[in-house]
């Protein structure tokens, strides 16, 4: 296995994972669904930082196809990413994050906890 480089986000407000505390997102780049669409504990982000994507292990959610994602430093599972976006979809896109927020904390300055 390579070496782990692990990304820092300065930016606040941002989440880290609950069980090692390696920044994950910055929450700016989360999405606002609507109230139809959201999923209660879980978040949509455009870009993530220090996850590792199970490339070649995707499944069907609905018509999406997706493929988990974790946390690169503990490999906690995070969430996942999708791969494929089937539909007329005007917010999810090919490349967006599902985040399991259970599984992160948030950040508001840029102390860590």
């Amino acid at each position: 296995m390579g070496r782990l480089f692990v990304k820092e986000l300065r930016e606040a407000p941002h989440i880290v994972c609950i069980n090692c505390r390696t920044c994950i997102a910055v929450l700016r780049h989360k999405l606002h669904l609507p109230p139809d669409e959201a999923e209660e504990n879980v978040g949509v982000f455009r870009k993530v930082v220090n996850v590792q994507v199970e490339e070649h292990q995707n499944y069907q959610v609905g018509p999406h196809t997706v493929t988990n994602i974790y946390c690169i430093k503990c490999g906690n599972e995070l969430g996942c990413k999708y791969i494929q976006v089937v539909g007329e979809q005007n917010i999810l896109q090919d490349g967006y994050v599902k985040i399991m927020m259970e599984q992160t904390l948030e950040i508001r300055d840029e102390e860590e906890p």
